[in-house]
């Protein structure tokens, strides 16, 4: 909490004062309404840069938000629509490390992974990848997995040569949501 609040502080006290300041300079023809152009301009800046270092929580809300000009104004929208480009993606270390706890250190043999994300969010990096073969019999780790996906793929999810997107949640995301949502 303490951390948010350093985060969250300067905006808290500067943005009143710069809404107020922004009702009375009307034009940016002026001295004071370019520098006070420059202030809003700032002030939207760090306001980005702090939603995105306040954890996923808080950029989904920022998502959220951003995608609904029915509810909030048009300056805030127009705003947060980049939020979901500034996040970073993790390294190629941290998906190998999930996929051996998760499928088994012999999952190489089965899946061709990209270590290219073909995409990144907040909450997880998602990776192109193509099932070399299927294994037989299949890993106990897998069991679970080939069930849920047999239910969802027509006519067979697991034939050779079958592209599969791979999700890998960042590291320490589960813990950052659940400490944002107690916090909430």
């Amino acid at each position: 909490t303490t951390y948010l609040t350093l985060l969250i502080s300067p905006l808290a006290l500067t943005g009143p004062i710069l809404h107020v300041l922004d009702r009375f300079v009307d034009s940016e023809a002026t001295l004071a309404g370019r520098t006070l152009h420059a202030l809003l301009n700032t002030w939207w800046d760090y306001f980005r840069w702090t939603v995105t270092a306040s954890g996923p929580t808080f950029i989904k809300l920022a998502q959220w938000a951003a995608a609904r000009p029915d509810l909030f104004p048009e300056a805030l929208c127009s705003r947060l629509a980049d939020v979901h480009e500034l996040v970073q993606v993790h390294d190629w270390s941290h998906t190998e490390a999930t996929l051996d706890k998760a499928l088994g250190d012999g999952w190489r043999d089965f899946i061709e992974v990209s270590p290219k994300p073909i995409g990144s969010g907040c909450i997880a990096t998602v990776y192109r990848g193509k099932l070399l073969e299927r294994p037989s019999p299949p890993p106990p780790k897998w069991r679970q997995w080939l069930r849920w996906l047999q239910g969802r793929r027509k006519p067979d999810p697991l034939a050779k040569g079958a592209d599969v997107a791979i999700k890998v949640v960042h590291p320490h995301v589960r813990q950052e949501v659940l400490d944002d949502l107690l916090l909430l």
